[in-house]
């Protein structure tokens, strides 16, 4: 637990009312797309290289519409 919590905040997903961060989670946990979940791969892997993703405090790398909190669809 220690570790998501210390994930959360290296995000800046700490920014993140409760409930908001619950369901995000909820939506990766049960996405079925492939597409959107080797998107959300490729960020997270970015991120663990420091080479994008959104550190704490840090500008966002990422397009609108491609973090669960949308409903995962990328925007065109």
């Amino acid at each position: 637990m220690r570790q998501l919590g210390e994930l959360v905040t290296a995000t800046g997903a700490d920014a993140l009312d409760a409930d908001i961060l619950a369901g995000a989670l909820i939506h990766a946990a049960t996405v079925k797309d492939a597409a959107t979940k080797e998107g959300w791969r490729k960020t997270g892997a970015a991120f663990f290289l420091g080479k994008g993703g959104k550190p704490a405090g840090g500008p966002s790398n990422q397009q609108s519409g491609t973090l669960p909190l949308d409903g995962g669809a990328a925007s065109a």
